[in-house]
């Protein structure tokens, strides 16, 4: 009986750690995220780094059953027609990434397509009044 017993729990403590090695996969992936090289006449390396962690925070609690795979700055060109979304209206406040990402053909929440790879996906990054980098707007227009 109590080989029956210990056996049992053995059992259902291999389905419980299974099932917490799966919670992962209700997140968004970044682990594996390129950032290909970039250049910026207009913002430095801290500031786009920055940009980069608030879209890849937002990509891991928001974009379930999917993998980033890469993310980068998408040039000074691109921040133009962004400005909108500033309080200021100026350059320096906004910052334009681009990237790429998987949706496994169970992710997403209906609004993306399953099994299917996104690409030129815009982060749009905008600066806070206390001068902060917040998440402001993510689309798929392509450039």
């Amino acid at each position: 009986m109590k080989k029956t017993v210990s056996l049992l729990l053995i059992i259902i403590m291999l389905f419980c750690l299974n099932a917490c090695g799966n919670i992962s996969d209700t997140y968004g992936d970044i682990s594996e995220a390129v950032t290909p090289e970039y250049s910026s006449d207009i913002h430095s390396k801290e500031d786009i780094e920055t940009a980069i962690e608030v879209a890849k925070d937002y990509f891991k609690k928001e974009f379930e059953g999917c993998k980033l795979l890469i993310i980068t700055y998408g040039g000074d060109d691109l921040l133009h027609s962004h400005t909108d979304s500033t309080e200021s209206g100026k350059e320096e406040d906004v910052i334009v990434l681009e990237s790429s990402f998987y949706v496994s053909p169970n992710g997403g929440d209906g609004s993306l397509n399953q099994d299917y790879t996104y690409t030129g996906w815009k982060w749009i990054i905008v600066k806070d009044a206390d001068g902060n980098w917040i998440g402001f707007d993510a689309d798929m227009a392509k450039a």
